[in-house]
């Protein structure tokens, strides 16, 4: 559904849209999808407010 993986036959609608062959960034956008993977984050051993908090570190370059 979230564009992942191309089906090999079939459509996939969104109510009366075809979304089968939009990109997953605008899937996620037009039909407010997204996908949350099972198997927590890149550290396993972590809390998911922690994973947050360590991305958050990388990614955020002032804190304020």
């Amino acid at each position: 559904i979230i564009g992942l993986v191309k089906p090999n036959f079939g459509k996939i609608f969104f109510g009366k849209e075809d979304g089968t062959d939009y990109p997953i960034h605008k899937r996620t956008r037009m039909f407010n999808i997204g996908y949350v993977p099972q198997y927590g984050g890149y550290f396993h051993d972590l809390t998911l407010v922690e994973n947050f908090g360590i991305v958050g570190q990388i990614l955020i370059k002032n804190a304020i």
